[in-house]
């Protein structure tokens, strides 16, 4: 605190009022930024609120009056409003009852039964609204709300660093400036006492002492940059930087004298075509900022300790899970997929916001609940699910986060290391496969401040896990290398296995060397949005993993619902359509194609000789590829997609399939595609470089090398040359572009050969499919199968099938 004379000093009344001004302006100008904030979060909600209506109105006035029939009763003359010209909802609403009395033969009970259903109606709409920013129309309703959530974002990221200095320097003028004012004005100054004069002189000198200290001064430089920082970054459409602060601190603009006086900047916009660029390109950098700030400020969250409320007002009540498109069964009816029932979002684990319910423990929740998570740490902010999640594996220490693919828990788990680094641990290990290990560098330098961060792979990796040991930080490992490093003698804080679904089998060594890191770990956090692929065993090894007295309860034959209540302790998944409402679509089309002679000669072929692989490939590799019916199909949509400026993945199994494809979409796609055979390193720059400029691209990938734990969202076209044998393969193929982060909706293509292994090959997903609903998925499914079928006996028995069709049976 500044030093302040306690000796005698006479003030003058000019030199008294100079100062009791100063130090007035520089608390209206400190509670000025202060309240930036607040104003700005005020913004967000009405500029929201406002969307939301117009959302609602526009339902309304497309939907046909014809809608109410059912609910105004007989005696409501619908026809003779519609035949005034009033056809729709929001039409009647916009006239009103007057107006509809005006309607010769409309009475009273036709008015307020009408007008009575549609703001039910309207009602009913508003609960369920949801804003999705639409990048290609722009709407302005939209761009304003962008712009407000942008500006929320400046002024958090300018004055929440320097709100505690403003509150105690505030505090302190505002303690003094009244009294001080006695010996600025001649009359007060007259009528007070000697005592009340020598006050106002001790206030005076502390005054003067606060504003003369260097830590004010640098305060008010903190102040007016904080406000040129505001401005500039809504000019230019980015986040404020040091950079921008640093700038700030040498200039002395307009915006800063007005800040000066208090005024709030948030109105100062630029206006046209150039504002709404630069916020839209901001938003499409950063959705995920903004999202998180829209639910945060419109709370768009319930409280997720609350037992579920489902409703008619709940927007996940009544959901239901859809089972595979339909299309003609070409073989026996028993392999259709067993019934799918509805879900209730009382379900905790179908509806994540209300995780509480029936199967996590009361004691678990309670744990969640008063646990304060320290993300001092950590650069983002976390969704209320993610939050919940974090605390989760906290509390409990050893658990799998199952989350469906695309919702964030990588930073679910950084959010676990920076709590427990914040409370004294200092080594942590991340264990993932190759294609992801420079991800994860870069996720965990954007989203946190932990470090030193050594990647223990490559030629150096004895060298660095020596440095690791000794300075401690984040070692980032994978699984193959995992296998070549000396354990050393330490406490792990944590140790992290993403896409843990590569440890499900006990008998493969890199299961059993990451399972002998993970005993020796604090905490340990398993992440795969595919806990089962194959087997409910899976599923149960990877419990085995972190919780093995969990999995010992585990009987062999549990149905679905004992099987979800046993292991709610340990493992925990939400899906993407309960928790991302915000997500765009995803579109899903199932592309048939017929064989044509050179195709069905290929095909003929690999059938007689028993070759499966050529089987699924065959309408690719016709002698002419340009004879090849899918790759014809496949160029279409490509092509189609470029000209609306899209961005398209390819994903095949076959390698042969992928070098076709890209020689036939050279013009569009990337210098070379993603295989097996391409190093992470080089793999991360394709995605870079198909992601960084405007307008169309493709990127071709084998699905095995580029199909997990990559985030590519600038693409919203995916297209899959042929089924899978693991449906997982294909949902984390998806995943990389319908993902939290995604802007566009997602189409996604499916190109099948009508008659052909294509088509026996999706009951088979489909039988796996149902069976991870029942156990993983935790969705409620009747006559789950126990076992699903081995994909070796399912190639046999498909062989002999086409060739009994096609009549080449031996």
């Amino acid at each position: 605190m500044p030093t302040v004379s306690t000796t005698p000093n006479p003030w003058n009344r000019r030199a008294a009022a100079d100062l009791t001004s100063r130090a007035a302006e520089l608390s209206a100008v400190g509670s000025g930024l202060l309240r930036l904030v607040e104003e700005a979060e005020s913004r967000v909600k009405a500029v929201y609120e406002a969307e939301r209506r117009r959302i609602v109105d526009e339902q309304l006035s497309k939907m046909p009056l014809e809608r109410l029939k059912n609910a105004v009763g007989r005696n409501v003359r619908l026809g003779v409003v519609g035949a005034a010209g009033l056809r729709t909802v929001g039409d009647a609403l916009r006239v009103g009852r007057a107006g509809l009395e005006r309607i010769h033969g409309v009475g009273s009970v036709t008015s307020n039964g009408i007008i009575s259903a549609a703001r039910e109606m309207a009602a009913a709409l508003r609960d369920g609204a949801t804003v999705r920013f639409d990048v290609d129309a722009r709407p302005s309703e939209q761009t304003a709300l962008l712009i407000a959530l942008r500006t929320l974002d400046l002024a958090r990221h300018s004055v929440e660093p320097l709100r505690a200095k403003i509150e105690k320097v505030v505090g302190a003028i505002d303690a003094d400036i009244d009294t001080a004012r006695i010996a600025a004005n001649r009359i007060r100054r007259f009528f007070a006492g000697q005592e009340r004069r020598r006050q106002g002189a001790a206030a005076l000198n502390r005054l003067e002492a606060l504003l003369e200290d260097q830590a004010t001064v640098g305060l008010q430089e903190d102040i007016r940059a904080a406000h040129v920082r505001i401005a500039a970054g809504q000019r230019q459409g980015r986040p404020p930087t040091q950079s921008t602060a640093s700038t700030a601190r040498r200039q002395r603009t307009t915006a800063g004298d007005r800040g000066r006086h208090g005024r709030p900047l948030l109105g100062i916009h630029r206006r046209g075509p150039e504002a709404t660029a630069a916020v839209w390109a901001d938003y499409m950098a950063r959705p995920v900022e903004y999202y998180g700030l829209l639910v945060e400020i419109a709370g768009l969250e319930a409280d997720i300790y609350k037992p579920g409320a489902g409703g008619p007002s709940d927007p996940c009540a009544g959901r239901i899970a859809i089972g595979p498109v339909e299309r003609p069964d070409p073989i026996a009816p028993t392999a259709r997929p067993p019934e799918v029932t509805v879900l209730s979002a009382e379900d905790p684990m179908v509806s994540p916001r209300f995780p509480t319910v029936e199967h996590i423990p009361a004691e678990i929740v309670a744990k969640i609940r008063n646990l304060d998570l320290d993300t001092s740490l950590l650069r983002a902010s976390l969704r209320g699910y993610q939050l919940f999640g974090a605390k989760f594996a906290v509390v409990q220490r050893r658990t799998i986060l199952g989350d469906e693919m695309g919702l964030g828990k990588t930073i679910e788990a950084l959010a676990v290391m920076c709590h427990l680094r914040a409370s004294g641990a200092r080594h942590f290990l991340v264990i993932c496969p190759a294609s992801v290990l420079i991800n994860w560098e870069r996720e965990i330098k954007r989203h946190s401040q932990l470090e030193p961060i050594w990647r223990l792979h490559g030629p150096r990796r004895t060298d660095l896990l020596r440095h690791w040991v000794r300075s401690g930080g984040i070692a980032i490992t994978t699984f193959d290398t995992l296998k070549r490093l000396h354990h050393p003698q330490l406490e792990i804080g944590a140790g992290i296995i993403d896409e843990a679904h590569f440890v499900k089998n006990m008998d493969a060594q890199r299961t059993r060397t990451a399972r002998r890191w993970l005993d020796r770990t604090e905490c340990a956090l398993l992440m795969t949005g595919t806990p089962m692929e194959n087997r409910v065993e899976e599923l149960r090894t990877l419990i085995r993993h972190v919780q093995p007295d969990v999995a010992r309860k585990l009987g062999r034959y549990l149905q679905p619902e004992e099987f979800r209540s046993k292991v709610a302790s340990v493992y925990l998944r939400r899906n993407q359509e309960d928790v991302l409402t915000e997500l765009p679509d995803k579109i899903e089309t199932t592309d048939w194609v017929e064989f044509n002679d050179p195709a069905a000669a290929v095909y003929r072929q690999a059938v007689a000789e028993g070759n499966f692989q050529l089987m699924r490939r065959a309408a690719f590799m016709t002698p002419n590829p340009a004879d090849s019916p899918k790759l014809q199909r496949l160029t279409e949509i490509a092509e189609e997609a470029a000209s609306n400026g899209r961005k398209v993945i390819v994903f095949s199994f076959f390698l042969d399939v992928v070098q076709r494809t890209q020689t036939a979409l050279r013009r569009l796609a990337g210098r070379i595609a993603i295989t097996g055979s391409v190093s992470p390193t080089i793999r991360q720059q394709l995605i870079d470089e198909f992601s960084s400029p405007e307008g169309p691209a493709v990127l071709v990938s084998q699905i095995e090398a580029g199909g997990s734990g990559l985030n590519i969202q600038a693409a919203s076209v995916v297209i899959l040359t042929e089924p899978q044998w693991k449906p997982s393969t294909e949902e984390q193929a998806i995943a990389r572009a319908h993902r939290l982060g995604q802007v566009r909706p997602v189409e996604v293509h499916r190109l099948l050969v009508d008659d052909s292994v294509d088509a026996l090959m999706l009951d088979v997903l489909a039988h796996k499919s149902s069976l991870f609903d029942s156990y993983a998925r935790m969705s409620a499914l009747k006559n789950a199968a126990p076992e699903a079928i081995d994909p070796r006996t399912a190639e046999q028995c498909i062989v002999e099938y086409e060739r009994r069709r096609l009549g080449l049976a031996a």
